[in-house]
Order: C-alpha cells, then sequence, then structure tokens
C-alpha cells in the first residue's frame, strides 16, 4: 500500500489587506489565500502547484488548514513566478483594500 506524505505548509508573508503568502519548503506548493472576515470564505490563488499528490496542511493562530487544493495534472519545470510578477504581487497585496 502506498504511503501519502504529508508536507508541513509555512506562512510566507501576511499583507494588511488579509491576503497570506503559504509555502511548502519540501515541494515548493505555492498559493495565497485569504479568509474574508464576514463570511468566513476562503479564497485560495495557485502559485506554484508542487507536489499534487501529498497531503498539505499548515496552521495559524487557531486555524488549520488541510487536504489538497485541486490542481491541474500538468506540471511545468519552469516557476510560475518570475521575479516581475513577485514584486507586482507583492506591491499588489501589499495596500489591497477589500472593502470589508
Amino acid at each position: 500500500m502506498h504511503q501519502i506524505e504529508q508536507h508541513t505548509m509555512e506562512l510566507l508573508k501576511s499583507y494588511k489587506s488579509g491576503v497570506e503568502e503559504w509555502y511548502c519548503p519540501i515541494c515548493e506548493r505555492q498559493f495565497v489565500m485569504r479568509v474574508h472576515p464576514s463570511n468566513g470564505r476562503l479564497d485560495i490563488f495557485v502559485l506554484e502547484p508542487g507536489d499534487q499528490t501529498a497531503f498539505h496542511a499548515g496552521s495559524k493562530g487557531g486555524l488549520r488548514i488541510t487536504g489538497s487544493i485541486p490542481q491541474s495534472t500538468e506540471k511545468d519545470d519552469e516557476p510560475i513566478l518570475s521575479e516581475d510578477l513577485r514584486d507586482a504581487l507583492d506591491a499588489l497585496f501589499k495596500d489591497l483594500d477589500f472593502g470589508d
């Protein structure tokens, strides 16, 4: 029987807009997410899928995220984020106001 690997996500950055960037140091999975304060809805945008067969989990301040985020089955060898895109995302999330 095949055992599923478990990876622990790390919080990479928190922006004052409420957006958080998470990263897996084992497979390089990376995503940004935001929990809506009014209804608890979770929005996730995947930046790098990493190992899609692994079970990913992470926690922060009592909030625990477990499970997989659905991804495409194809994996490019090229990183999704160029340095220019990384800088643009940092600038966007830094001061973004969702109006909640």
